[in-house]
């Protein structure tokens, strides 16, 4: 990769979730992110960790 393409690369604007590890590229796509999951930290971290825990091991419950 030349010092050209990774200029590019470290110019590029992310958006981080205040309440969860996430990062979007563009706001919009964090505002939606946020409307799905809650803006209140605790509810976000419960429905972030409810749709991980469905996705990742096939239950609502998870590995807890």
């Amino acid at each position: 990769m030349g010092e050209k393409a990774s200029q590019e690369v470290s110019e590029v604007k992310l958006y981080r979730c205040s309440s969860c590890a996430c990062c979007f590229c563009t706001e919009a796509d964090l505002k939606r992110h946020i409307e799905v999951y809650g803006q209140s930290k605790n509810e976000h971290q419960v429905q972030f960790r409810r749709n991980h825990a469905r996705l990742e091991h096939g239950s609502f419950g998870g590995s807890e």
